[in-house]
């Protein structure tokens, strides 16, 4: 059998602000044309860059971390968060400031650059680590997903990026899960899982409260064929080996029709 493929270090943020109805989470649909989850609604993210851990860049992080998670993936969440959702978590910066720094991105300046050109200074305390997931083994393409949550800065608009995602959607986790139960959305088994846990939660506060009381729990869902179908078990499934305690949303998922649903 070969070796699983070494899974990359991911960061991904749930951007959440308080809507007319409650929570709300701040969902990206992604390019039918990227190589990864063509035409899925995911929450901002990606893969962790060698220029996230630059000194330069660690030293505009300020704001006390979790003590486990390294200040690369604080710098990879919010450089995601800037590109995917315009959003940047940083320390009183102005509109003006903001707009300069949206410039620069477009102009595909690297992050470090703009965040000079506007003197702007990361704030940690702005996010919170909440859970992580890994890739199957079985998987072609494997990340180590770290998923903080993070307050969206009231006076700056989430929008998505019109190259990698093409559409996006402030929504109440509940009212997401009912999007994809009548297939109008697409989402992974991370992202369902997250949003039923997410649903669970009246305010911004309550998340945060419930992020900061436990350390992130570690998600390795297993992958088994059964009936032709493909089969994800999560680590709350009684037939997985962590057998974790029992959380919002299923168990285990079937991937089929070309989407994963609940099994």
């Amino acid at each position: 059998m070969a070796e699983p493929v070494p899974a990359r270090d991911a960061a991904t943020v749930l951007l959440l602000r308080e809507g007319a109805g409650g929570l709300e989470v701040f969902l990206v649909r992604r390019n039918t044309v990227v190589d990864f989850m063509a035409g899925a609604h995911v929450f901002p993210g990606g893969k962790v860059d060698a220029a996230d851990s630059d000194p330069g860049l660690v030293a505009r992080l300020t704001g006390e971390r979790e003590a486990s998670t390294a200040a690369e993936l604080y710098i990879a969440a919010i450089r995601e968060t800037f590109e995917e959702a315009g959003v940047l978590l940083a320390c009183e910066l102005g509109a003006d400031a903001l707009d300069e720094a949206r410039a620069a991105l477009g102009q595909k300046d690297s992050f470090a650059s703009i965040l000079e050109k506007v003197n702007a200074t990361l704030d940690a305390r702005l996010l919170a680590p909440w859970t992580r997931w890994v890739t199957p083994e079985v998987s072609p393409k494997r990340f180590d997903a770290r998923f903080f949550i993070a307050a969206a800065p009231a006076k700056q608009l989430a929008r998505h990026d019109d190259h990698e995602t093409t559409e996006s959607t402030w929504i109440e986790p509940a009212q997401a899960l009912e999007h994809v139960q009548r297939g109008e959305m697409m989402i992974a088994p991370a992202t369902y899982k997250c949003l039923a846990v997410l649903a669970t939660y009246r305010t911004v506060a309550d998340a945060f409260a419930a992020a900061r009381k436990d350390p992130p729990r570690i998600w390795c869902p297993v992958v088994r064929m059964e009936e032709g179908r493909r089969l994800i078990i999560l680590s709350d499934d009684p037939q997985h080996p962590d057998r974790y305690a029992a959380m919002p949303g299923p168990s285990r998922m079937v991937f089929e029709g070309g989407r994963f649903v609940p099994a």
